[in-house]
């Protein structure tokens, strides 16, 4: 993991700086998961992962392999200290990512990039 702690101000993309919070600043796809990203702040974006169909309990699994997940098969936790939260609500077909303020931009997406594949690759097994 990459952390930002002696970043200065002038390291960080200017364009940054004149956005809004919850300003959206990409759409993707990655399989089945439609990812928008949205400006948090200055050192960090979130992410929300959304699906067609409920995520199946292999997802939960895997995050399981990531760290200690808490909470019901309603809504759960993964909160990794130091690197990101994720909240997952399954039924619900959404997810939010929301990284610590240490890490790093380009780090935050390759996470979000890993975890979006292991949910799209646990829906096609289905």
């Amino acid at each position: 993991m990459t952390h930002v702690d002696d970043a200065s101000a002038d390291d960080i993309d200017d364009t940054r700086a004149q956005r809004r919070y919850g300003e959206i600043i990409a759409v993707f796809q990655i399989g089945r998961v439609k990812v928008v990203q949205r400006y948090a702040c200055i050192r960090r974006d979130q992410f929300e992962f959304t699906t067609s169909t409920p995520f199946p309990p292999a997802f939960r699994e895997y995050l399981s392999s990531r760290g200690v997940v808490r909470g019901t098969d309603i809504l759960y936790t993964l909160d990794v200290p130091h690197e990101f939260q994720l909240t997952v609500a399954p039924n619900a077909r959404r997810a939010v990512f929301v990284p610590r303020l240490s890490t790093e931009l380009k780090w935050q997406k390759n996470v979000v990039t890993e975890i979006v594949s292991a949910l799209d690759a646990t829906l096609l097994l289905g």
